[in-house]
């Protein structure tokens, strides 16, 4: 018909979607690798290393629950 339509509005919103599935997708696989690390440490009996990256662990998982929730509402 000739006619171009172009919606990008759509498109920076499916963008922005992405770029915050991506952050939580790296946050995720970084919760894993301190909590997993964590574990490791304190099976191998250093408690100063593991309580590092398990502290590390929780910090990260604050911040992945604490940057969901804006996202999701908005903010």
């Amino acid at each position: 018909s000739g006619q171009i339509a172009v919606r990008t509005p759509e498109l920076a919103q499916q963008g922005q979607r992405l770029e915050h599935a991506l952050y939580q997708v790296a946050g995720g696989v970084t919760f894993s690798a301190l909590l997993l690390g964590g574990i490791q440490y304190h099976l191998a009996g250093q408690e100063t290393f593991a309580a590092i990256l398990l502290g590390g662990a929780g910090l990260n998982f604050i911040w992945l629950l604490l940057n969901g929730r804006r996202k999701r509402f908005g903010k």
